[in-house]
């Protein structure tokens, strides 16, 4: 059965993390923070992943490793924040930190948007109605009134990527076609990515071929005799 969708988004500051989810068939919006005396609600965070097809923009290469990196047990948000800043301030990938995104079945928008481009200027090109800039300098504590703004901030962006979503919906569903016919999971892949992985199938599958043929079609050869 297809899975329902939830978009995903996290907002991450030294003293401040939020995870953010919108389911797509509810509108309901999930809010899950680690702030000096709270802990994240990991049962709830990993339930709501596990059973649903997780939307994000960028997903792959930050929100999914960086909540990897939330749920071990004893991180803080300060390391949160380390490794957010190594990634978008100093050019370091998830791997490079020893970091892996966490498996779910997902859908980075990112990957499958025409050109390059912030979520906000995709926002502007399908006329979104609301588009804001982060509200506070990404180095800032965040007091708790920081984090009603902040967390406002986060939800409007969790509705541009459902505009997005649904506006790249067909190429969405083609990849979802892809991907039964040929086996190989091509949901987040870019349009020359999977004419890529197309062409690697069909060699291999090629070479497999003919490597059988030859095999079956091969005349034994007698083997000498020494004596």
């Amino acid at each position: 059965m297809k899975k329902a969708v939830l978009y995903l988004d996290i907002e991450v500051y030294k003293n401040w993390f939020l995870v953010a989810m919108l389911s797509h068939d509810t509108d309901k919006i999930y809010h899950f923070e680690i702030y000096p005396g709270t802990n994240l609600d990991k049962v709830n965070v990993l339930k709501l992943i596990s059973q649903h097809r997780v939307v994000g923009f960028n997903s792959t290469n930050y929100d999914l490793p960086l909540l990897a990196l939330a749920l071990v047990e004893g991180t803080t948000t300060q390391q949160i924040k380390k490794a957010s800043d190594q990634i978008i301030v100093e050019g370091y990938k998830y791997w490079d930190l020893g970091l892996r995104p966490l498996p779910c079945e997902h859908v980075d928008l990112m990957s499958i948007a025409p050109g390059t481009a912030s979520l906000k200027l995709y926002g502007g090109r399908i006329h979104a109605p609301r588009l804001q800039d982060l509200p506070f300098d990404p180095s800032a504590s965040v007091t708790p009134e920081m984090r009603i703004e902040l967390t406002r901030y986060c939800d409007n962006d969790l509705k541009l990527t459902q505009r997005l979503y649904e506006k790249l919906l067909p190429a969405i569903e083609l990849r979802e076609q892809l991907s039964a016919k040929t086996g190989i999971n091509l949901l987040s892949a870019a349009d020359q990515k999977i004419a890529e992985k197309l062409i690697e199938q069909d060699l291999e599958g090629k070479a497999n071929h003919y490597a059988n043929r030859n095999t079956s079609s091969r005349v034994p050869v007698p083997t000498p005799s020494f004596s």
